[in-house]
């Protein structure tokens, strides 16, 4: 849950630091990280694959065969990241523009997301190596490595921006390059520990050449995990499409709700991957009880954590939001939109444990299936119809006629809890049926 956390902590200090710059800086970061999450999340689909595999391998106490997967998912790690990073450097200013936000913000927020791109390698080991010391039971040196690398970025990232000490003035591009360094270093903090034997697994050099056969096993229970992740990363691309119209300061209160619910969410989610790693190695170990007790005490412990959180939040919205700006006429629009996706939080979190559940057993199909069909059947549809003034809306340049009901952006935001809402009518009739636990890894 700290790891997670402190996962978002740059991006949500990177919007405190533009809010001293404009209101549209904020708004150019929001769309910015949209596109570069939807390039990471489709790669961290691998991610899940390696805890099922690795947790399943430590639960059957087959160490080499989990070292083994280990160093393998580095070296696919690599390829993949290289080559996302060279499509997202190569044509940033294009997704910006097809996404039909204004010239000023793409001026503001084109470097700052070509720097971003070039930091997703860094952003993959740092995920990876995590993952790998996750599934086998070390939770801590993943925390250790991802705060080292925030408390680093943390200093550089205010440092690079405005010019502090003797660096130059980078403004936004500053914030990216800043949390490049700090997610290396914590990679190396990472790596270091596998490849000495600080942890149960110790990576060695000869596992190196590629396993092509591993290779495709990984993407095969990876794949379905990274169009449920990418899917969602590129749901929220489209509604920034349908937010642009109703003007920067609604992008502004949009990107800002964003990173609020992503930090939530990335809290939420380190429970779901503890409970996963639990469940995969319990598994492995044919203890089909602790399995399914695990889960429920993590959907416990999620619902509490949202209710407290949701909480603070909902009563005090604006001393919130006012970490981020002072503009007004940006708090007219961010507070509603705020205290309207609270109400969601604990179906997130439910959500996110179920999904991390299915996903270490094995199971990627069903989170795939129900994301997108809830994304794609009610998230989407009902962004557009609730939020539509006019008889037609236009996405990615397309005109859809639309039936007109007029709450604005506001009905965005409630298209999106009830697609959250909607998950829950799937999971836990999947979750009691069993189908899950019965998936073959290795």
């Amino acid at each position: 849950m700290v790891g997670g956390s402190l996962q978002t902590v740059d991006q949500l200090m990177e919007l405190v630091w533009a809010g001293f710059l404009s209101f549209r800086a904020i708004a150019s970061i929001g769309v910015a990280q949209g596109w570069v999450q939807l390039f990471n999340t489709a790669r961290m689909g691998i991610d899940a694959a390696v805890r099922a595999s690795i947790s399943r391998a430590v639960g059957a106490n087959d160490l080499p065969l989990a070292t083994h997967i280990a160093t393998q998912s580095l070296v696919l790690n690599l390829v993949l990241s290289t080559t996302l990073m060279i499509i997202g450097v190569t044509f940033s200013e294009y997704f910006l523009r097809v996404l039909g936000v204004s010239e000023e913000l793409i001026e503001v927020g084109g470097g700052y997301m070509k720097f971003r791109f070039v930091s997703t390698t860094s952003f993959a080991f740092l995920f990876t190596t995590s993952s790998i010391l996750q599934a086998s039971g070390d939770s801590i040196t993943p925390m250790k490595a991802v705060a080292l690398g925030r408390i680093i970025d943390l200093f550089l990232s205010p440092t690079l921006i405005f010019g502090l000490l003797w660096f130059p003035a980078l403004g936004l591009p500053g914030a990216a390059i800043s949390s490049s360094i700090g997610q290396f270093t914590g990679f190396a903090f990472a790596f270091r520990a596998l490849f000495t034997g600080k942890s149960r697994l110790r990576l060695s050099l000869k596992d190196v050449p590629p396993d092509f056969p591993l290779w495709g096993r990984l993407l095969r229970i990876g794949i379905p995990a990274a169009v449920t992740s990418g899917e969602r990363s590129l749901a929220q691309l489209i509604l920034v499409g349908i937010v642009a119209p109703f003007g920067d300061i609604s992008l502004t209160a949009y990107a800002l709700s964003q990173r609020v619910q992503m930090f939530i969410g990335l809290g939420q989610q380190g429970v779901g991957q503890a409970a996963g790693v639990l469940v995969g190695q319990n598994l492995g170990a044919k203890q089909l009880f602790r399995a399914k007790a695990t889960t429920w005490w993590a959907l416990c412990f999620t619902s509490v954590i949202s209710l407290l959180i949701g909480g603070a939040i909902l009563a005090f919205p604006s001393l919130f939001l006012s970490i981020f700006t002072r503009d007004q006429h940006v708090l007219d629009v961010a507070v509603p939109w705020l205290q309207i996706m609270v109400f969601g939080f604990i179906a997130m979190g439910v959500g996110n444990v179920f999904m991390q559940v299915f996903n270490t057993a094995g199971d990627t199909i069903a989170p795939m299936l129900v994301t997108l069909g809830s994304i794609w059947g009610v998230q989407q549809p009902g962004a557009i119809i609730l939020s539509s003034t006019a008889e037609s809306v236009s996405i990615l340049g397309l005109q859809v006629p639309v039936p007109a009901l007029g709450l604005g952006e506001f009905g965005i935001a409630w298209a999106v809890i009830l697609a959250m809402i909607a998950r829950l009518f799937v999971y836990f009739p999947y979750f009691l049926w069993g189908p899950w636990w019965s998936k073959r890894i290795n």
